[in-house]
């Protein structure tokens, strides 16, 4: 990713990849047995022993028309080799995936999102005070999010859920010292999903982030 001014709040050129692996081995706690010396119950605990494998691929470019404006592709992936039980899934939802969907809604040992982002200024180098904090930068994006998580071996595009959404940016100093992000979003998720016997999606949800610098 290519350094620059607003780079944090709008990344306009280069791209920024990270691949992670894990060998995990894991015991965990699957019912209770009598402990045949003692008399008291017991904890089992299954084995759940796998390889995990994720990636987090972002692209950006610059528009031909500014600079300032600027699209992102974010590629996300995971896989997990075996069967495990539902707590060691991948879920696709939420903040770090469809922002159309809670969290947990949408699981699976294999997952596959693409985001699509378009971002431009609403204002720049705008110093206002509002108490200890100092604006900066105000940037609006729209994006798509398209992607799931699943368990077959074989990928299944119609499967796959879609949500659009709004993004509002704020870059700011916090005792004039201190980075300080802030970050508004509103996602409506464009398809229905069943997890569980609950049903998600076709509506909108919302997220606030007040950090030192944005998450993507």
């Amino acid at each position: 990713m290519l350094p620059g001014p607003s780079a944090s709040i709008n990344p306009f050129a280069g791209r920024k990849i990270e691949v992670k692996y894990s060998r995990e081995f894991n015991r965990f706690f699957d019912d209770f047995a009598t402990n045949n010396d003692y008399g008291t119950l017991q904890e089992v605990y299954a084995r759940y022993n796998y390889h995990r494998l994720e990636m987090d691929w972002h692209e950006y470019w610059p528009m031909p028309w500014s600079s300032r404006h600027a699209l992102t592709l974010n590629l996300k992936g995971g896989w997990v080799d075996r069967p495990v039980d539902s707590f060691f899934n991948f879920f696709a939802g939420g903040l770090p995936g469809l922002r159309g969907y809670p969290y947990y809604s949408i699981e699976g040992r294999k997952m596959l999102i693409g985001r699509f982002t378009y971002r431009l200024p609403l204002l720049s180098l705008w110093q206002k005070k509002f108490f200890h904090l100092t604006s900066d930068r105000i940037y609006l994006a729209a994006f798509m999010d398209y992607g799931n998580a699943f368990n077959q071996d074989r990928v299944d595009l119609t499967a796959f859920k879609r949500d659009v959404g709004v993004n509002l940016r704020c870059s700011m100093f916090s005792f004039y010292g201190f980075p300080t992000a802030l970050s508004l979003e509103a996602a409506y998720g464009l398809d229905a999903v069943v997890n569980q016997e609950l049903r998600y999606g076709k509506e909108w949800r919302y997220y606030a982030t007040l950090l030192f610098d944005f998450i993507d």
